[in-house]
């Protein structure tokens, strides 16, 4: 049945992998064109950072889809809430994997294969990725810093983005609009807090292993209830 609901919902896939390929395309015409005009001594490798956290986001998105549709969808197909919900976060897991897989391997072509093209373009010789020294004091050499994510971070993001997806989208299958409503609320409020209030607004200076262990019993509680509310939701025919 799930590999049905993963064929059933392959374009929601596809566009996932659309704009990670789209942002991934725009970074690189990006550079390539500040190679083109400025003929810079150093470039960035940055898809690293970026794509997974934009994978996350859309994990999140479409996990909210998920649980307002897919999951509405099977109960009205007569299958019980137990069962419609393990096919909903199926779904969801499997794209969020596929969307991770997606955003490393982008990563992947960037670092092997960018710093070469880029070096071309600015019309160095050679180039070096994340040299220690002074690269200063190097000649005809394009020098590459590296920014990614360590290995970690990615069953994190995945674990973030399917907690996060399957809570705000209970809230809305709960709550509807009003609750659509405050996630909105809330989604803004950390857009613009840190430019409003400063970067002091979230503690960040004063962040421990008590804050963290709160947030993350806060989350823990938040799925649980997630869950409760999923297996008693009353959908509208």
């Amino acid at each position: 049945m799930l590999k049905k609901v993963i064929r059933f919902n392959l374009d929601d896939l596809l566009l996932y992998l659309g704009l990670e390929g789209s942002v991934f395309l725009l970074v690189q015409l990006v550079i390539g064109g500040v190679m083109v005009l400025s003929k810079p001594g150093d470039g960035i490798l940055i898809c690293g950072v970026i794509l997974p956290v934009i994978a996350g986001i859309l994990m999140l998105l479409g996990g909210v889809t998920h649980v307002t549709v897919t999951f509405e969808q099977a109960l009205r197909f007569g299958q019980t809430r137990r069962r419609a919900l393990g096919l909903t976060a199926g779904l969801m897991a499997f794209e969020g994997v596929c969307a991770l897989g997606g955003a490393a391997l982008l990563a992947l072509v960037e670092r092997y294969l960018g710093p070469p093209l880029w070096a071309w373009l600015a019309g160095k010789g050679h180039w070096v990725v994340d040299y220690p020294g002074d690269w200063g004091a190097l000649e005809d050499c394009l020098v590459v810093n590296s920014f990614h994510l360590d290995w970690w971070c990615y069953p994190t993001i995945l674990a973030i983005g399917l907690g996060v997806g399957l809570i705000g989208g209970a809230i809305i299958q709960r709550f509807g609009t009003k609750g659509a409503w405050t996630l909105w609320g809330i989604w803004m409020a950390a857009c613009f807090a840190p430019q409003l209030l400063g970067e002091n607004v979230f503690a960040i200076g004063a962040w421990n292993q008590y804050m963290m262990g709160t947030c993350v019993v806060l989350g823990i509680g938040c799925l649980v209830w997630s869950v409760w509310s999923l297996f008693h939701a009353v959908v509208k025919e």
